[in-house]
């Protein structure tokens, strides 16, 4: 759980600091802190593997959580930037849980 949270305000600091500079930052540490502790062990263990692989000194990787009806258009979108596109999905439970967190 400790490592979900970790990651999850990592990845809110980020977006809430890209979206809401100075008051985003707070706010999205604190979201991404809530959605990360409410993933906990809901996120593919290959996949983290495969994006840890993947990164090297350097180099970033941005996560993006999207419906299932929205993947290829955001897939589509970034095609240009020559990254590399993983892409996974969370169960059942872990996506009604990430929706309560939303709300």
């Amino acid at each position: 759980m400790k490592g979900g949270a970790a990651i999850g305000g990592f990845l809110g600091l980020l977006v809430g600091g890209l979206l809401f500079p100075i008051a985003g930052l707070a706010l999205g540490l604190a979201g991404g802190a809530l959605i990360g502790k409410s993933l906990g062990n809901g996120v593919d263990k290959q996949f983290v593997k495969d994006v840890q692989e993947s990164l090297t000194p350097g180099s970033s990787a941005i996560l993006f959580i999207v419906s299932r009806e929205n993947t290829g258009v955001l897939i589509n979108a970034l095609e240009p930037y020559e990254g590399k596109i993983f892409q996974s999905s969370f169960d059942t439970e872990v996506e009604e849980e990430l929706r309560k967190s939303l709300c």
